[in-house]
Order: structure tokens, then sequence, then C-alpha cells
């Protein structure tokens, strides 16, 4: 819980702030960035688990929860949806705030980020479901039983010759409720965000 909250947390803020920053700022090689972020989406995870752990052997952040918080606070999709969406949003009401005297931060705590709530309640619920179901970085950074995660966790109902299939299910269960709840409670927000972000296959 503790690793999905900070993730959620951190993934919602920084995307939004750099998808402001693609959507609406002017800055020098802006196209290009953008370009490189979205090529890291198409390298595949297995890809940099090898030099992931190299890395975290090196810093002296494996069996911490460290080497699966600090990877994790930013990610390439959620800067690309924040972006799509505040593409979206007109420009006339930055520019009817700033008349009215707000600043620059202003207009984007007050004006642009709660317009952007569907996307930025989309963006979370994401996050969060990919940070509770995550299974190989928690198997392979953190040792020890009271380390795992739930996902984790549940491997230890099987083993080579036996698996208990009952408390398998019963863990999976329990392991789905806090996703379902929160979809639940905000499908309307998640379906919006999908709608408007540009994304809508």
């Amino acid at each position: 819980m503790v690793l999905a909250i900070i993730r959620v947390v951190t993934r919602t803020f920084l995307a939004a702030m750099a998808g402001y920053a693609f959507a609406r700022m002017n800055f020098p090689y802006k196209n290009l960035l953008f370009a490189f972020m979205l090529g890291t989406m198409m390298i595949p995870g297995a890809v940099t688990l090898i030099p992931g752990f190299v890395l975290m052997t090196q810093i002296g952040w494996v069996s911490t929860y460290w080497a699966l918080a600090v990877p994790g606070i930013v990610e390439a999709f959620g800067i690309f949806l924040m972006t799509q969406f505040l593409k979206s949003v007109p420009v006339d009401l930055e520019e009817a705030a700033r008349i009215d005297g707000a600043s620059q931060f202003q207009t984007v705590w007050t004006v642009i980020m709660p317009l952007a709530r569907p996307a930025l309640i989309t963006l979370a619920i994401l996050a969060f479901q990919s940070s509770w179901n995550e299974y190989m970085g928690p198997l392979l950074y953190l040792t020890g039983a009271p380390n795992f995660t739930l996902p984790v966790g549940l491997r230890f109902f099987q083993s080579q010759f036996r698996a208990d299939w009952n408390f398998t299910l019963i863990g999976s269960m329990f392991n789905a409720i806090p996703v379902l709840i929160i979809f639940f409670i905000f499908n309307r927000y998640f379906i919006e965000g999908v709608s408007y972000s540009g994304i809508k296959g």
C-alpha cells in the first residue's frame, strides 16, 4: 500500500507538471524531447531488468523499497496522457486568468488542474493498478518474506510438486478488492479521462 500511494502521488504530480509544459510552454528541443520520451515507451521492460538490478546493487538499494519507489515515480505514458488532455483545454481560459492578474502558477493550480481532474484520476487509477499488481520488480529487488508485496507473497502457496489453489484463489480475490473498489468509485472520471485524452480506439 505504501509503494502504491507513493507512485500514485508522484506519478500524478510529475506527469501533470510535465504534461502542462509540453502542452502549453515553448522551450528548446521540446518536440525532440517529447519524441524521445515516447520512444522510451517502446523499450520492453525485460530489456532493463539486468541493467536496473546492476544499478540498484551498486548504489545499495537491493532489499529496500527504494529500488521500487524511486524508478517508478514517473512514467512516459502518464506524461503523454496529460499532454494530450491539456492540449484539448482552451487557451482562452488561461488568457482570461492572466488578464485577471493571476500568475502562471495560480493559473495552473486554480484553472487548469481542476479541468484536468478526469485525466488526473485516470492516471491515478492506472498508477495504483500497475503498482499494486506488480510482480517482477518486488520479486527481483526484495528479499525475505516480510518485505514481499501481495502478488509475490501469493507464490508461497505454490511449490514445485504441490499447489494450494484454494488459498491462491482466495489471496488473489483479496488482492483484487482494492483495485475494484477504486475503479468503481471513480469509474465515471476514468471513462471521461480516456475519452477526452485523444487515445480512444
